[in-house]
């Protein structure tokens, strides 16, 4: 997957696992008119790979990093990719162009939470990463 899905919308990249490292370099790809957020999801802070560079990159285009930490059981909100969740931490949700990388649980959960959010379904793009 390219730059070139986002179609020159702002960008939302939801990145979990491994699905980091292809996320990195696209973010490293993009210029600041996209504006990029990027929701990462991981087991622990520990996990969070390539975190510093990710936020180096995104920062330098005006974007923020997000993330969110801890087992599914133990967070403090029960679906952290529902709509009401996604509309409160990105406002603008619905006219961002999203690429989602990671693993299937949550490519699942954050497609239907975007779509459940006003994302149309044209511009949620999936990279699934295998291992």
């Amino acid at each position: 997957m390219t730059p070139d899905v986002l179609e020159g919308s702002k960008a939302l990249f939801v990145v979990g696992g491994v699905g980091v490292a292809p996320v990195l370099a696209m973010v490293q790809r993009l210029v600041p008119d996209h504006e990029p957020i990027v929701l990462y999801r991981a087991h622990s802070e520990k996990d969070l790979v390539h975190f510093e560079e990710l936020k180096a990159a995104v920062e330098r285009l005006g974007g923020k990093i997000l993330t969110l930490t801890g087992p599914t059981a133990k967070l403090a909100v029960k679906d952290p990719f529902s709509a009401k969740v996604l509309i409160a931490a990105i406002p603008d949700v619905a006219q961002r162009a999203v690429v989602l990388c990671g693993p299937d649980r949550l490519l699942h959960a954050a497609r239907t939470g975007l779509k459940a959010a006003g994302v149309p379904v044209a511009r949620i793009h999936s990279e699934h990463v295998w291992w």
